[in-house]
């Protein structure tokens, strides 16, 4: 019988992280993680032949070198169960048996079945030689990544497949839908960033509420490629979560992160929600604006017109002009953006939502700015 003694917090980011990689089918071995125990060091690892993650531990205590398969998502819910600061876990490699303890109560014991260890999916032969890419910004790429996870398409289509990958090019993240409406993020936080792409699949466990982002704990991120994945670790090595390579050709998308020289105007993003929310309610078509002494009027396109405005600054042109958008495109571009004001230019064929902010450093104070660029097409310009 073997066994190690862990604090609960470092158990919990464990298998959280390796969780993000661990199939879904729990009569596989890919559904488990592989820990592995060597004195004073613990790894654990998880695959589903698609997804990698790995994260490491020192346990207070540990009896030996041995190793064992458990199901991530049961430990993490079990771990979430107990109340105390301590957790032991203990293997019997004859019963192929893994009981986790609280630790205050040798009575209180849940057991759990282990693959043969040996027959565990590992990815060293998907690595490769790794090409560092370079270290990153971790809060100002989960804010990128997010973003332009909104411009993807949601529904799964033929048609639309090359379009569920976010590319990254020169420090700028785009996404597109394929359809109707573009993103684009750029910050210098992000400038290594290059010939990268990552599929659609991939921005949640990476960029999602519980995330290898979220749960790393690192300010910086290291992006690593091989020839056949790209993987993403902590500035320290303790975790990493990785996943096989996409050879697509990164596409040339119609946006630029300069401020393009047509009508512009300022104006408020939560003020403009309110009103397109408003007009909604009459109308599920689309909405006819004007802007004119600085001043957004909106109308519904129906036989019984609704009608509202709100004031803006404008940033370039001087005539009035005239432009009919889909509400519901409008709005759910408005929603992925999270600054107060917006530059909003209008083209031809083309609306471009812009915001420039920046983001403060927790520790260090330091202001790191980003621009976020929305695209939409116009239903028609006048």
């Amino acid at each position: 019988m073997s066994s190690i003694l862990s604090k609960k917090e470092d158990l919990k980011k464990t298998f959280g992280i390796v969780s993000l990689a661990a199939s879904a089918q729990t009569e596989k071995i890919s559904s488990h993680a592989l820990v592995k125990i060597q004195d004073t060091k613990a790894t654990v690892y998880a695959t589903d032949g698609d997804r990698m993650a790995y994260s490491n531990f020192t346990p207070a205590e540990a009896d030996g070198t041995f190793e064992f398969t458990v199901d991530p998502k049961k430990m993490l819910e079990v771990i979430n169960s107990t109340d105390t600061d301590s957790i032991k876990i203990t293997y019997d490699q004859e019963a192929k048996t893994v009981s986790v303890y609280d630790s205050e109560n040798s009575e209180s014991v849940l057991s759990f079945p282990s693959f043969n260890s040996e027959e565990f999916l590992t990815f060293d032969s998907e690595m490769g030689k790794a090409i560092p890419m370079g270290s990153v910004d971790s809060e100002m790429l989960q804010m990128g990544l997010k973003f332009i996870q909104g411009f993807l398409p949601v529904e799964k289509n033929p048609k639309s497949e090359k379009y569920t990958r976010l590319y990254a090019s020169k420090g700028v993240l785009y996404g597109a839908n394929g359809a109707n409406k573009i993103g684009a993020f750029q910050s210098n936080e992000l400038t290594p960033l290059d010939e990268l792409i990552i599929r659609r699949n991939m921005l949640e466990p990476i960029a999602g509420k519980k995330g290898l982002l979220e749960q790393s704990g690192s300010s910086k991120i290291s992006i690593i490629t091989t020839s056949n994945m790209v993987f993403l670790t902590s500035s320290d090595n303790s975790c990493g979560f990785g996943f096989l390579r996409t050879n697509d050709a990164i596409p040339k998308y119609p946006i630029s992160i300069d401020n393009p020289q047509c009508n512009g105007f300022n104006i408020s993003r939560p003020g403009l929600i309110k009103k397109l929310d408003r007009l909604a309610i009459t109308s599920a078509n689309g909405i006819k604006a004007s802007v004119e002494n600085e001043i957004l009027s909106m109308a519904t396109v129906t036989e019984r017109v609704s009608k509202d405005s709100i004031a803006c600054k404008i940033l370039r042109g001087t005539e009035k002009f005239e432009y009919t958008f889909d509400h519901k495109l409008m709005g759910s571009i408005l929603g992925l953006f999270q600054a107060s004001n917006l530059d909003i230019y209008i083209d031809k064929t083309k609306c471009l939502l812009i915001s420039q902010a920046e983001l403060e450093d927790i520790t260090t104070k330091e202001r790191k700015p980003f621009k976020a660029i929305g695209l939409m097409s116009l239903a028609r310009a006048v």
